[in-house]
């Protein structure tokens, strides 16, 4: 049981020794939480001086957030702080990009098993390079893809 104990103490101390890569880590950290501040700072100053939010996810994100802290009679307590507001940011990102890298492989799996959809994205892809030159890939399959 102490031998149990004593590994589980080391890992969990593990994360706090300052290793280079926890410095990197930290150091990333720090830059990216520097960015993030700067541009919602950026964004909220826009939104309270009038001007129209991008009509992105974190426009719509702040403007939302804007309205209810206005509905409350200006209450900062309501709402999200600029902590929360980061967090959905790095969320959103995360998420995006792991969704993005699920669809690619799934893409890649898909053109695998069906060789004849790799010819047609692959001649697709050409003709739509080529000004959607209708290209014929042997003597009797003549391929045509839809204009863009």
């Amino acid at each position: 049981m102490e031998i149990v104990f004593n590994i589980g103490l080391v890992m969990f101390t593990c994360r706090f020794v300052p290793t280079t890569t926890h410095r990197s880590m930290k150091a990333i950290d720090k830059e990216i939480k520097a960015l993030l501040i700067d541009i919602i700072k950026n964004r909220e100053k826009a939104l309270r001086a009038g001007e129209a939010t991008k009509n992105d996810l974190l426009g719509i994100l702040l403007e939302s957030n804007h309205r209810e802290i206005q509905e409350h009679g200006n209450n900062n307590n309501v709402g999200m702080n600029i902590k929360d507001v980061i967090a959905e940011c790095k969320l959103f990102y995360f998420a995006g990009q792991e969704t993005t890298s699920s669809l690619l492989v799934w893409t890649m799996i898909l053109l695998s098993m069906y060789p004849d959809w790799q010819t047609r994205a692959r001649v697709c892809q050409s003709g739509y390079i080529l000004n959607n030159i209708i290209v014929q890939t042997s003597k009797d399959e003549v391929v045509s893809c839809p204009a863009k």
